[in-house]
């Protein structure tokens, strides 16, 4: 969360952080989460880290999630 999330993630697409997120997680079942509940993780994640909210629910399919830009909104 907060500066070192954002120096780390925030020129990424969301696609690169669900596919890890999706691969590495949970740390004692790596790979074993569906794609809903990785998009709830993600959506979860960008939250915390004050990303603005879209209009619909994260989408699960990566052609999708590669065209949103992880950007903080500003103070």
């Amino acid at each position: 969360m907060g500066d070192v999330f954002l120096a780390n993630w925030s020129t990424q697409p969301v696609s690169e952080l669900f596919e890890w997120i999706r691969q590495a997680m949970p740390p004692e079942a790596a790979g074993t989460l569906s794609k809903e509940d990785t998009a709830a993780v993600v959506a979860y994640i960008l939250k915390q880290n004050k990303m603005p909210a879209g209009k619909q629910a994260l989408p699960i399919e990566s052609e999708e999630l590669r065209r949103i830009a992880m950007t903080a909104v500003k103070p």
